[in-house]
C-alpha cells in the first residue's frame, strides 16, 4: 500500500511514454494478480493524465490489471459536476465535458467513456447516443453516429437528429443530421 502517491502505466517498448498517469492517490497493488486498485484523494481535481491522447479527467480512482492491460476509471465524489475530462491540446481548445466511468486498453490505446449527458461545442449542446463516446490514441473523438446537436446552448431553437459528428475542438464541429421544418 502506498498513500499520497503516483500511480504510472509506462509503455512496454517506449518507457519515456505514459498511458496514464494519476497523482495523489492511495495504492493497493496486489504482486499474485498483478493489479492494482487506486483512490483518488481529491475530489474533482483532474489529478489524472492520458498524456498519449492530450487529455486529463477527474475520473481519480479505478483498477488497473496488468494481465491484460485494461483500466477502469471512476470518480470519488457522489457529485457528478466533479467527474469531466479536458483536452490539454492546443488543437483540442479546451474542450471540456463531464463523465462518469472511462475504460482505458493498453493494446488499443483507445478511452471508452460513459456517462456523457452532452458536450458543449461552439454555440451548440451535441449529445452522445448513449451517453457514450471514444477517444482515439490522436486525442480526437471518434465521428459520433444518432447524436443529437441542439443550437444555440441557451435557446435550443434548432435540433437536428440522427446526426453524424465529427468534434474537432471546443469551438469546431462538422456533422450531418436531419432537421424538421416547420411554416
Amino acid at each position: 500500500e502506498a498513500s499520497g502517491s503516483e500511480l504510472a502505466i509506462v509503455d512496454s517498448l517506449y518507457p519515456e511514454e505514459d498511458h496514464f498517469r494519476a497523482t495523489n492517490v492511495d495504492i493497493d497493488y496486489d504482486v499474485w494478480r498483478r493489479s492494482a486498485r487506486f483512490e483518488g484523494l481529491e475530489k474533482g481535481a483532474a489529478n489524472a493524465s492520458f498524456p498519449m491522447h492530450n487529455y486529463l479527467t477527474s475520473l481519480t480512482s479505478g483498477d488497473y490489471r496488468a494481465g491484460d492491460n485494461k483500466l477502469d476509471l471512476r470518480g470519488i465524489s457522489r457529485d457528478s459536476a466533479d467527474y469531466y475530462f479536458v483536452s490539454t491540446s492546443v488543437e483540442g481548445d479546451s474542450l471540456k465535458f463531464a463523465a462518469t466511468k472511462a475504460y482505458y486498453s493498453v493494446t488499443d490505446r483507445k478511452i471508452e467513456i460513459d456517462g456523457v449527458p452532452a458536450i458543449y461545442v461552439a454555440d451548440a449542446l451535441i449529445t452522445p447516443e448513449y451517453a457514450e463516446l471514444e477517444i482515439e490514441q490522436n486525442g480526437l473523438i471518434k465521428e459520433l453516429k444518432n447524436a443529437t446537436i441542439e443550437m444555440n446552448q441557451e435557446t435550443k431553437l434548432h435540433r437536428i437528429y440522427d446526426a453524424t459528428v465529427q468534434i474537432i475542438s471546443g469551438s469546431e464541429y462538422e456533422g450531418t443530421g436531419k432537421y424538421d421544418y416547420i411554416t
